[in-house]
């Protein structure tokens, strides 16, 4: 008789990419979490953790999250990471860091109408995150 190997089924809208690493670090492999430096993946990540009940990596990779660093480039990005972790209990503490250390690179670079303006222009598709960061700062 042979032995298939089971198909795992993501739920929609997860990276396929967060399988991989999760997978990777429940066998062993640590290293793949410490390098990625993608907020969203890992939120995906922790996104599965909770779909299949998965508590071991849970720890490792909240404060992963809180040591990356957040710059204008990825303000957006961070912002509605940290607001979607916030409605899950478990993860409200680092999502008020997150949202947190948004507002403080906001304040520190959106410091003239033009800058505002290059910020809103830049993320235009992602607009009502943005009147949200700026109505925050």
């Amino acid at each position: 008789e042979v032995m298939r190997a089971r198909t795992l089924t993501l739920p929609e809208g997860y990276d396929p990419k967060a399988a991989e690493i999760l997978f990777g670090y429940l066998k062993g492999f640590n290293v793949l979490l410490e390098h990625i430096e993608d907020f969203k993946l890992l939120e995906d990540i922790l996104g599965l953790c909770d779909f299949y009940m998965i508590t071991s990596p849970l720890e490792a990779i909240l404060k992963h999250m809180q040591k990356m660093s957040v710059s204008m480039d990825n303000l957006v990005q961070v912002f509605e990471v940290g607001k979607r972790l916030s409605s899950i209990e478990l993860y409200k503490a680092v999502a008020k860091q997150l949202q947190s250390n948004c507002r403080k690179v906001a304040k520190a670079n959106l410091i003239s109408s033009l800058l505002i303006i290059k910020f809103i222009t830049d993320h235009e598709t992602n607009i009502n995150t943005v009147i949200e960061i700026l109505d925050r700062c």
